[in-house]
């Protein structure tokens, strides 16, 4: 072989060498690219999972909280109610002129109601 086909030949397995190079490290970088993207959206999911159980945390307490403030708020509506049906029925007595106001005390009636508003707080 002659000088020129040895430089030529060796000019080509270089080049070659170059390209495969190139494209080893293009797709190495394609791949790192890639796996960034992947860590990216694993931790994206991974968050949005957690936000998701803790919404799901909150909307459980809040549903917690309003059946507690429903039971509350029926027990002062029936403290309340039995008040005025009292005064009602108190007002009615007087009105006939039956005399002294009805045995059941008011006291009696003001202190469940404030005992109601109490278990509001």
């Amino acid at each position: 072989m002659t000088a020129v086909g040895t430089a030529v030949i060796a000019g080509v397995v270089t080049l070659i060498g170059a390209v495969l190079t190139w494209l080893t490290a293009r797709g190495t970088r394609r791949d790192t690219a890639l796996d960034r993207a992947a860590s990216w959206w694993e931790k994206s999911v991974a968050r949005l999972e957690a936000e998701h159980a803790e919404h799901e945390a909150r909307i459980r307490s809040l549903e917690e909280s309003n059946t507690q403030l429903r039971d509350e708020n029926r027990t002062f509506r029936s403290a309340i109610r039995e008040v005025i049906t009292w005064l009602t029925a108190n007002l009615e007595h007087e009105k006939q002129g039956k005399g002294p106001p009805l045995p059941y005390s008011f006291e009696l009636l003001l202190s469940r109601l404030l005992r109601a508003i109490d278990r509001d707080d």
